[in-house]
């Protein structure tokens, strides 16, 4: 088979860059931001293709905007947004998995019975949750365990 049978030209082409002019998007920008940084990268996106759109021939989407603040070497004030889990969600997933563990564990000669094993996920859910009061969680941040525990006793 000859090269030109493997890869046809002109057919399958990467998608055209989108024509962005660098003025009118730094003073998107600075439009945008005039009255100091907004509160996540997402929003800022959102609003410089809304201003930026405003005055243009072709329309940018959002997703573009950060290709652009890159390629044109611009800085915003509105800073990166924090990587990772929320803080405290790492603690409350090791308890549930404890706790799943908890209940489906099973003891060397295999006499546990069920309602041990429940007991054991209650005792291990409930230490978890005081550790998470004792960090200062919010009440709302504990899940649910009464509602949990009702469907595994049924």
């Amino acid at each position: 088979m000859s090269e030109a049978t493997l890869f046809p030209v002109g057919k399958h082409r990467g998608r055209a860059k989108i024509a962005v002019n660098e003025v009118k998007f730094a003073a998107a920008m600075n439009a945008v931001e005039a009255n100091g940084p907004l509160s996540n990268r997402s929003e800022l996106s959102i609003a410089i293709a809304a201003e930026y759109n405003k005055t243009a021939t072709v329309k940018i989407t959002p997703a573009v905007v950060p290709l652009r603040l890159v390629e044109f070497n611009l800085s915003p004030k509105t800073p990166n947004g924090q990587r990772g889990m929320k803080k405290g969600s790492m603690i409350r997933s090791a308890i549930m998995q404890a706790a799943f563990n908890a209940l489906f564990e099973v003891s060397e000669d295999g006499t546990k019975t069920e309602s041990q094993r429940l007991l054991d996920m209650q005792k291990l859910v409930i230490d978890g949750l005081k550790f998470l009061e004792d960090q200062g969680k919010p009440e709302a941040e504990v899940p649910d365990v009464a509602a949990s525990n009702c469907a595994l006793a049924a």
